[in-house]
């Protein structure tokens, strides 16, 4: 689910940083356009025509990087869903899915934005981990085998093996006359012998090899439990690591969408300020950079909190945003008491 779950986020990326790779060969256009207008009234230079040729045909490069980008990430998907390679996948317009993956934001609000309860989620994922992780049930499920194979070998050191053996024998030819067997039908005939016996044996002479057997499985035992206590000390670093990547994820995607929000807004005063000859080139350059790479990052960080959240719900053990409704209102509500826990 993990990996199906990062390939498909990253076709999303790749799909909209298409987008943002074409709209900003639109605005280059949009500069040449303006730069010619100036240069055939006089208040422009040739040179500005020329750097915009150069940044239109470098955007032009970067737009071709990205579509095959977004094939790639494509037919990576195709893989991981065992489907031909060559499908196209129909995703949604809309850049953000983090409500189909991340059911209860609002309380995350709350506990991301207190990083006092930021430790107190990590405890509820640790809690989570507890009761649903796929690996510690694997290692309970090897530590009652174990179990069970030390008391069966406990009690063959002391029990005794009974056996019930029983024959009985009938002659069919005496004195070349051929007689009708007349087993099983009771009362047997006089010429049937039979005899029952019981056999007890004590393992008194494999007493060595069954006390090494017990041994083995004590150590075993303890190789289990020591296994168990490694991997809970891993999963607890990996939770509370992830919750701290998860919180972080989650403040940079607001302060990533403010400076794309910002560098939008001066890109489009810087650019009506060049059409009107009060700023250079550079300056125009500059700033359409800045709104570039500030989408690219406000994308991005939006795309790494929904990862760092699937993330952790990998590391709890289990995947509720693909479970049906009434489990993902249990674990809001679990969720929930948990926060107003004093």
């Amino acid at each position: 689910v993990l990996d199906v779950s990062q390939a498909y986020i990253s076709l999303l990326f790749a799909k909209n940083n298409l987008q943002i790779k074409n709209e900003n060969v639109s605005a280059t256009l949009k500069n040449l356009e303006l730069a010619k207008a100036k240069e055939k009234s006089g208040e422009g230079s040739v040179s500005d025509v020329n750097r915009w040729v150069s940044e239109l045909n470098l955007g032009r490069m970067d737009l071709n990087d990205a579509e095959a980008g977004y094939k790639a990430a494509m037919y990576r998907l195709n893989e991981l869903l065992n489907q031909p390679v060559g499908n196209t996948i129909a995703t949604p317009d809309s850049a953000d899915i983090g409500e189909t993956v991340i059911h209860n934001q609002k309380i995350l609000d709350s506990y991301f934005n207190n990083p006092n309860l930021t430790e107190k989620y990590a405890d509820f994922i640790i809690d989570e981990m507890l009761i649903h992780s796929p690996e510690l049930q694997q290692l309970a499920t090897a530590g009652e085998m174990i179990d069970r194979q030390k008391s069966m070998k406990i009690r063959q050191m002391y029990l005794p093996e009974v056996a019930v053996i029983g024959s009985a024998d009938q002659a069919f030819v005496r004195e070349g006359v051929i007689k009708n067997p007349q087993l099983p039908v009771p009362p047997p005939p006089d010429d049937i012998t039979w005899n029952l016996g019981l056999r007890v044996s004590i393992p008194i002479f494999e007493g060595g090899r069954k006390r090494t057997e017990v041994q083995r499985a004590t150590i075993e035992q303890d190789k289990i439990a020591w296994q168990k206590d490694d991997l809970l000390n891993k999963l607890e670093t990996g939770i509370r690591s992830n919750v701290q990547f998860l919180q972080a994820s989650y403040r940079e995607m607001a302060l990533s969408e403010n400076a794309a929000r910002a560098a939008e807004e001066n890109f489009y005063t810087i650019q009506d300020a060049y059409a009107q000859g009060m700023v250079n080139v550079a300056q125009l350059t500059d700033a359409q950079s800045v709104m570039i790479r500030t989408r690219q990052m406000a994308l991005g960080s939006r795309y790494q909190y929904i990862l760092d959240y699937i993330k952790t719900e990998r590391l709890q053990g289990k995947f509720f945003f693909l479970e049906d409704e009434s489990e993902k209102a249990q674990y809001t509500n679990r969720l929930l008491n948990y926060l107003t826990e004093e």
